[in-house]
């Protein structure tokens, strides 16, 4: 049963407005279409012409509702946090170049003034300073702190700015679908009240049909503009995506030469490792060779007490001395096996980070890829729907020509109808 409300023109009216206002962001023509409507409704100039017209084909909700839909911004904010992401995950690369430069000019002048330091391994200088030829803050230690704490930074702005655009996405969705029942009530409505207009007031048949081929090609002429527009932002959106994907491609190189870096530094790394390692182990293998002889001397320093107490003193003092050097070698034995247990864990730490971060470059990568792939096909779908539409567009064309013709056919006869009735009228003898 239809309610009071869908006949009520202001009522109506104002549904159509609102409607008008939603979509005038996104689709200006599509508002004025609505705004005209709603004009109509309420007795405008071409009241007629809408209802001899199908208001759905005028005004094509599917269409509005998908323009409104794909044409939702994601936000000032969430525009922003995207932009500081972009900016940090240059910012690694930028800081551990910077490190490297120091390092390698405090390498030579530390290898000019000692050119013994050039068989330590390069990692372990760089870390120690060079001698205190270089800063802290250019220490290898600090700048792969950095370089976590940036990388970390942008993996909570990327999972930030998709949550965000979720939320966004969703409202969008909830926007359009409660635009499309609005559509629906207020052409409903509009339909109604046309309708009920059309069937108080008489029309005149050739008015109308003159109005309705006016407002089919301004229609139609607004329907080529929009899909001229859309063409050109087509091909904008083609031109953007090329600078895009030269850009990651720049990226893509700049990462592989970090990561190429990264590898060297590891591999120096182990070398590292081995070198101490086996300095370790010649350091135990002397401390061994030193507390024989010591024990001797203690035995033969025991067989000669019974000979000289004062030789007794003396040989007492070399064996403490003796046993405090051997206690000093084995705590340097310890303490240098928990710095190799410690450089261990934490280049298994960086290798794996290595592996994570390369695995997730991949992933990004091949993610960015089928991105291109689906907006080419896209686009290719895209340029085949608007090369359909130009051509129902030419053939709607013919046919509002061919309307025109009968139109002017109608026209005259028309004319010659009112000729004929004249001349009956003139031959008709009067009454006497």
């Amino acid at each position: 049963m239809i309610t009071p409300h869908i006949l009520d023109k202001q009522a109506v009216r104002a549904d159509l407005e609102e409607a008008a206002n939603i979509v005038k962001e996104s689709d200006e023509l599509a508002a004025d279409r609505l705004n005209e409507l709603a004009d109509a409704v309420d007795g405008g100039s071409y009241s007629d012409a809408w209802a001899a017209s199908d208001i759905h084909q005028v005004i094509n909700i599917p269409a509005i509702v998908h323009h409104f839909r794909e044409h939702g911004g994601k936000g000032c904010f969430v525009g922003w946090i995207e932009m500081i992401r972009n900016v940090l995950i240059l910012v690694p690369l930028m800081i551990t170049w910077y490190g490297i430069s120091g390092a390698i000019s405090a390498y030579g002048e530390l290898v000019q003034a000692d050119e013994r330091k050039s068989t330590l391994p390069f990692i372990l200088l760089w870390q120690q300073g060079f001698d205190g030829r270089l800063n802290g803050v250019q220490a290898f230690g600090t700048i792969a702190t950095a370089d976590f704490i940036i990388l970390f930074c942008v993996v909570i702005l990327t999972v930030v700015s998709a949550y965000l655009t979720s939320l966004s996405r969703q409202k969008r969705e909830e926007d359009a679908d409660k635009l499309e029942r609005l559509l629906m009530h207020g052409l409903a409505g509009a339909r109604l009240c046309l309708t009920t207009k059309n069937w108080t007031q008489p029309t005149n048949f050739v008015t109308r049909f003159d109005q309705a081929i006016d407002s089919f090609k301004q229609v139609v002429g607004e329907l080529v503009k929009q899909i001229q527009e859309e063409r050109d932002a087509l091909a904008k959106l083609a031109t953007r995506q090329e600078e895009e994907t030269k850009l990651f491609s720049t990226f893509k190189g700049e990462l592989q030469t970090s990561m190429t870096g990264v590898s060297t530094s590891v591999s120096q790394l182990q070398s590292t490792l081995t070198s101490l390692t086996g300095a370790v182990q010649h350091l135990q293998g002397d401390i061994t060779v030193l507390s024989e002889p010591v024990k001797q001397v203690a035995q033969q320093q025991g067989i000669l007490t019974t000979n000289s107490q004062q030789v007794i003193s003396l040989l007492d003092a070399q064996i403490k001395a003796l046993t405090q050097i051997t206690d000093q070698h084995e705590q340097l034995s310890k303490d240098l096996q928990e710095s190799l247990r410690t450089l261990e864990t934490t280049l298994q730490e960086n290798n794996k980070q290595a592996d994570d971060f390369a695995e997730t470059i991949q992933e990004i990568n091949k993610k960015y890829v089928d991105y291109l792939d689906k907006m080419r096909d896209e686009h290719e779908e895209q340029k085949d729907l608007s090369n359909r539409i130009y051509d129902a567009a030419e053939r709607m064309g013919r046919t509002i020509e061919l309307l025109e013709e009968w139109n002017n056919e109608i026209s005259a006869v028309n004319i010659n109808m009112h000729d004929i009735v004249r001349r009956l009228a003139g031959i008709a003898p009067s009454n006497p």
